[in-house]
């Protein structure tokens, strides 16, 4: 099975990845010195985004892997969080995504 948002992960505007398209300096994450902003620095090691992760994924919930947290049972909190980690607002919508309990289900 394809998986798109995999695919569409590759081309996130992260540091890692614009510096491979030569839109950046460095592939350096602005927070953790040394290390390069990659996909999985930002959804699993870095520790500038810890708690953030334990209150969108939950700490006994959360995905362990790259494909997990972009599959079908993880992809929308795995959105949620990069959009709040600030990184990525030129992915942000005109209006806030809301929350599942703010979502009208009833149409």
């Amino acid at each position: 099975m394809f998986d798109i948002a995999a695919e569409r992960t590759s081309h996130i505007g992260i540091n890692a990845v614009l510096f491979r398209w030569g839109k950046v300096d460095s592939p350096d994450y602005p927070h953790c010195e040394g290390e390069d902003e990659t996909l999985n620095h930002v959804l699993f090691l870095c520790m500038s985004y810890a708690d953030l992760r334990t209150k969108i994924w939950g700490a006994q919930r959360a995905p362990r892997i790259l494909h997990q947290a972009l599959g079908p049972e993880s992809a929308k909190e795995t959105a949620r969080l990069l959009l709040a980690t600030g990184r990525l607002q030129y992915l942000l919508p005109p209006s806030p995504i809301p929350d599942d309990d703010e979502t009208d289900t009833d149409h």
